[in-house]
């Protein structure tokens, strides 16, 4: 048996396996060095390991990597239409995309102290509430065009870009060059709406679209389990927003790197102790 690709798509490696060995379900669709699979291969090796503990790990680790690899070969072969896996594994970058931003803008609201208020908020957001995209491959360079949440507040997205450029801030701590890691996606802000996923439930009245809120029929708002009463303060230190944020530098390609700059001029260039995405 093998796990669905919306559970695949969903799996995140910080919150426990993918699996159980009594529920034991590898993903033949993916390449075996992917989260999922990963953590497939972490499962058996430590089950393989209680039950034999004088055995090599090492070798009981790649015996079985090389075993995974080849069912994925089989399992794939199977599939006359190459186009399937490719649509698949697209949903699935996508998928490990949301599933970083969140992350990063997790971790830079707890590097400020400014943010540190805002951590609930981003985790009832969760993965879900983040933006997904899509690749657009321009001129040889991947860039990736971001859906607006049909649900989502637009005051949300804004206070949301606030972190993301303080991201920006804590990747560029020397104005001569980037620290090590992997470099943030070019994402342009398209016209795409996303209506794949539901909406994440139980948040405040004001993360919610007022206009698809009050379309939503009171069936579904009932399940939405919105807190009516409840007005999150989406805003950020008004001197944090305007540093993040010139008004002759919002919307300026151009200057974007002195902006960058002009950003990190207080940072300590320390790396951040959460070791996430940075």
């Amino acid at each position: 048996m093998v796990p669905t690709d919306e559970q695949v798509g969903d799996y995140d490696p910080y919150a426990g396996p993918a699996c159980t060995i009594q529920d034991f379900r590898p993903d033949l669709g993916s390449s075996p060095s992917s989260p999922w699979n990963v953590s497939v291969v972490e499962l058996f090796v430590m089950h393989f390991m209680e039950k034999h503990p004088t055995a090599a790990r090492d070798r009981v680790e790649d015996l079985f990597q090389v075993h995974l690899k080849y069912l994925c070969a089989k399992w794939q072969s199977s599939f006359h239409n190459p186009e399937v896996l490719r649509q698949r594994q697209r949903l699935l970058n996508r998928s490990e995309r949301q599933r970083n931003l969140y992350y990063r803008r997790l971790a830079v609201a707890h590097s400020y102290a400014d943010l540190r208020q805002h951590i609930p908020m981003i985790m009832a957001l969760g993965v879900k509430g983040m933006s997904s995209d899509e690749s657009d491959h321009r001129n040889g360079i991947a860039q990736y065009g971001v859906f607006a949440k049909e649900w989502r507040n637009p005051i949300v997205t804004r206070w949301l870009r606030v972190l993301d450029s303080l991201y920006r801030r804590l990747r560029f701590g020397d104005a001569d060059e980037n620290k090590p890691g992997s470099q943030p996606h070019n994402r342009f802000y398209s016209d795409r709406v996303s209506t794949r996923r539901p909406p994440v439930k139980g948040l405040p009245c004001n993360a919610y679209d007022p206009e698809w809120l009050r379309n939503l029929h009171p069936y579904d708002k009932k399940h939405l389990l919105v807190q009516e009463d409840v007005q999150y303060n989406f805003s950020h230190n008004p001197e944090l927003q305007k540093c993040v944020f010139p008004p002759a530098l919002e919307y300026s390609h151009v200057n974007a790197r002195t902006l960058y700059f002009r950003l990190a001029d207080d940072y300590n260039g320390e790396h951040n102790p959460l070791g996430l995405y940075f």
